[in-house]
């Protein structure tokens, strides 16, 4: 068996791979390979257009020749076999079923760009570059969408792309969480919100998803929360305001049930004074009770008063060890203290 390979390049690791796999069937007496397992397309049916394979002497295509596809920035493989390059093939892989093990091990909650905000009180509007959703299945499948642009309607009763997972309306003040979901069957992108962060019930057809957020919806069923861009979301909740604690320099714990999602992993905010204690002070917050290393804490001048906000506000970040609760402590048992979310990381 002749060998047809260009010299191999510092780097040129898909020519270095083709160069070693003709040596070992030159030195080995094997005879000419057979066409690699290729990856399926839909219901595991076999992807014709990419079992085309090419030979070292025209490029001609030719069956039972290895080759190695590369993505190119067209969207398509570039295939390379024994030396010889057929660029620009038409093998779309955008969005492509993995069927390897790799492939099923690919994370689900990878994101490039991903963003959402409020077109209404009942409307989130999601986009991302690229999103990867899985199925259900054990190790779950994954596919890749690009160019997300979805909408979904709290108000819209399911289960239905583009609303709820259920019949029964949101009864607020209550999380929900919102889903990117996909239909392989007619290529359908959409998304859905549901209660659960983690087994919404999908509409008919829709095999595949993934949880891109969450947002709070108040009593009249409105959405309150902010911004989202990539994990981080921002919604200003006032927590204490002319608060006192029960006691001076010992942890309290505070509920952030309406400020952060059970989803949310860590939290952000400012503390300080909401009026003047009459002298100097100091505030802590922490993400337990007994904690060393998770906490923040300021030292806070009396000087004046101030009205819908915090005097000498301290930023804090800090993790959430137990799900939506603060722990707080203060110098001066006086009823002066305010603390304010405004936002969290989504563990998504």
């Amino acid at each position: 068996m002749a060998n047809n390979y260009v010299p191999v390049k510092d780097g040129d690791w898909q020519a270095l791979n083709i160069a070693l796999e003709d040596l070992f069937y030159a030195k080995g007496g094997v005879a000419e390979a057979k066409s690699p397992k290729v990856p399926t397309s839909k219901k595991g049916i076999p992807d014709k257009t990419q079992q085309k394979t090419i030979d070292g002497s025209d490029g001609a295509g030719t069956e039972g020749v290895p080759v190695i596809g590369v993505p190119n920035d067209l969207g398509n493989l570039d295939l390379y076999g024994r030396g010889n390059l057929q660029p620009d093939v038409g093998v779309p892989y955008t969005g492509r079923v993995h069927d390897t093990l790799a492939g099923q091990n690919i994370p689900s909650s990878y994101f490039l760009d991903l963003r959402a905000h409020n077109n209404d009180v009942h409307t989130r509007h999601i986009t991302a570059d690229w999103l990867i959703v899985h199925d259900n299945s054990s190790p779950w499948r994954t596919i890749g969408l690009t160019n997300v642009d979805e909408t979904c309607d709290v108000d819209v009763a399911g289960p239905i792309a583009g609303g709820r997972d259920q019949v029964a309306a949101f009864t607020g003040p209550c999380w929900v969480h919102f889903f990117i979901i996909y239909r392989l069957d007619t290529n359908t992108v959409s998304a859905l919100v549901s209660l659960s962060a983690t087994a919404p019930t999908l509409p008919t057809g829709y095999e595949y998803f993934v949880r891109v957020g969450a947002a709070y919806l108040n009593s009249s069923e409105d959405i309150t929360t902010g911004q989202q861009l990539g994990n981080v979301t921002w919604m200003s909740s006032w927590i204490l305001v002319d608060a006192e604690p029960a006691v001076a320099e010992t942890p309290e714990s505070v509920t952030l049930a309406a400020a952060i999602p059970t989803t949310a992993i860590f939290m952000f905010g400012y503390f300080g004074l909401s009026s003047s204690v009459g002298s100097d002070t100091w505030m802590a917050v922490s993400s337990t009770f007994a904690t060393t290393e998770e906490y923040i804490n300021a030292f806070i001048p009396n000087s004046g008063a101030i009205s819908g906000g915090v005097l000498h506000p301290t930023y804090f970040n800090l993790p959430v060890s137990e799900a939506q609760t603060i722990y707080w402590t203060v110098l001066i048992k006086h009823p002066h203290y305010s603390l304010q979310i405004k936002g969290w990381v989504d563990d998504i």
